[in-house]
């Protein structure tokens, strides 16, 4: 999905950061939608953060079950403009992360800050025909966005209809 070449790659030493290789750019093999996660670093000083790009809704539900929900500062899902109203790239802030089976495996819905639901778009299910949702992660809405009331970010485990 994502890819780059050689002469991209940053030599800098300064990224304090052992063992990885860091990348100026990158490109995309395919045009579907892609993740970015930000998630509060707990070694490094209070109020920073690392951003992760992620190119699957699989991907994105196993990293988030790996992290405590208090780490995610904010996550969005990047969209084709081959699948976006606008007709170029855009970015969709993601509050709500479930998960259920449809007959042909597992599948990811999505819910923005009004509450509007909405997939990836690389699976084509309709969205009132599903099973049961497990919540992966709820993050809290901002007031100003005026959407879907906050709530708690400790109900993983929470299956929902």
């Amino acid at each position: 999905m994502f890819t780059t070449e050689p002469r991209n790659e940053s030599f800098t030493s300064s990224l304090g950061t052992s063992g990885r290789r860091h990348w100026r750019l990158f490109g995309l093999s395919l045009n579907v939608p892609w993740f970015v996660l930000t998630v509060a670093d707990p070694s490094r000083e209070a109020r920073q953060s690392r951003t992760t790009c992620i190119a699957w809704d699989t991907d994105l539900v196993k990293v988030l079950e790996s992290l405590g929900e208090e780490q995610v500062v904010g996550l969005l899902c990047m969209i084709p403009r081959s699948r976006s109203v606008a007709g170029r790239w855009t970015a969709r802030a993601v509050y709500e992360v479930w998960e259920f089976q449809t007959h042909t495996g597992t599948a990811v819905v999505l819910r923005d800050e009004h509450g509007q639901e909405f997939g990836d778009g690389s699976t084509d299910f309709p969205l009132q025909e599903q099973s049961p949702r497990r919540l992966i992660l709820r993050l809290d809405v901002p007031a100003e966005a005026g959407g879907i009331a906050a709530a708690s970010t400790s109900n993983r485990n929470r299956t929902d209809l």
